[in-house]
């Protein structure tokens, strides 16, 4: 009979522990990434025909341009070209309906600051002639992007548009230009802010990984101590055979 009560005793032990780990370790299957929304442009393989444009002016050639299909919307028929000098512009220029925000006048791309937001009902002119978005053409030229630039980019689908953003930097002293990233935002009619790369980098999973092992230590120790105070109180198996 206390035999029974000892295994039964050590049974209901074995339960509480489970349920000790249970409420440190539940957290765990909480974790998840943000949803995807923004979507980030890889420029060393960009497009359908995985183009590298991180070079001095987009790698291209002096004289000649790069040219990105399906720069960014995959399956759309947009295309990105990177100008170095070919027919005497300097920077980028889109083509399939895709769009550079500028001032509207010649050589006017139009610098963003971080933050700013692309889309919506914000008063900019989109434009797909090079002349307009691009950083030199002929003896015109814009002034120069600093770090951290940015310029804004649309692309149309049946009657909506989708918006995002390319990091750029343009010297005018030496006529060169970088890419350095680009983002879109695939919710169509829906604003970006620039520089924006919404859930790509969040490293929740990890974090609650931590908290989680954390969590079931401390369970794990808890039921260490009750259980030691647990056999300290029960008889011993010479006093239960008596």
């Amino acid at each position: 009979m206390k035999l029974n009560q000892k295994k039964a005793q050590k049974s209901g032990s074995r339960y509480r522990l489970e349920a000790y780990l249970a409420a440190g370790l539940g957290s765990f299957g909480l974790a998840s990434s943000a949803e995807a929304g923004i979507v980030l442009i890889d420029l060393t393989k960009a497009g359908s025909n995985q183009v590298d444009i991180t070079g001095v002016n987009g790698g291209a050639g002096l004289g000649a341009f790069n040219v990105v299909n399906e720069f960014f919307l995959p399956g759309n028929a947009n295309a990105l070209f990177v100008s170095n000098g070919a027919l005497s512009v300097y920077g980028l220029f889109g083509a399939n309906g895709l769009e550079f925000g500028s001032g509207g006048s010649n050589v006017s791309p139009q610098a963003f600051m971080p933050g700013a937001i692309i889309g919506g009902s914000t008063s900019t002119v989109w434009t797909l002639y090079p002349t307009v978005s691009s950083f030199k053409s002929g003896s015109e030229e814009s002034a120069a992007f600093g770090p951290s630039t940015y310029m804004a980019m649309r692309s149309p689908v049946g009657t909506d548009f989708y918006y995002g953003w390319i990091e750029v930097t343009w010297d005018p002293n030496t006529d060169q230009f970088r890419l350095f990233s680009a983002a879109y935002e695939d919710t169509p009619n829906t604003a970006i802010k620039a520089g924006d790369t919404g859930a790509a980098p969040v490293p929740e999973p990890a974090s609650s990984a931590v908290v989680a092992l954390l969590m079931g230590g401390a369970a794990l120790r808890k039921w260490r101590k009750n259980k030691n105070k647990q056999d300290a109180q029960e008889p011993s198996s010479e006093s239960l055979a008596s």
